[in-house]
């Protein structure tokens, strides 16, 4: 009998410590991207990004997959994935 309990209380262990995992590791990581994919839907043109590599500009054009992007200090116009897109300037926020 005592053997039943040894093995529900280490299963119930268990089960909190996955609890745990979810909660500190996963839920916040599942927050993060669902607050990026919003910022990538509500992009619009004029808008200032920075993209995964640093490369800071403005939204010219948008399409599915990919935005225009004009690029200073010579104007210069590069196409790169929407996905990356990490962030808008510190202009652009609220």
């Amino acid at each position: 009998m005592n053997n039943i309990f040894a093995v529900s209380s280490v299963v119930m262990r268990e089960m909190y410590r996955r609890k745990d995992f979810y909660v500190l590791l996963i839920l916040p990581q599942q927050r993060k991207q669902k607050k990026w994919q919003e910022m990538l839907s509500q992009l619009k043109t004029g808008d200032r990004v920075v993209t995964s590599g640093g490369v800071r500009g403005i939204i010219i054009a948008l399409r599915d997959d990919y935005v225009h992007l004009r690029v200073a200090p010579d104007n210069l116009k590069i196409e790169v994935a929407r996905s990356a897109i990490v962030s808008m300037s510190a202009e652009e926020k609220g």
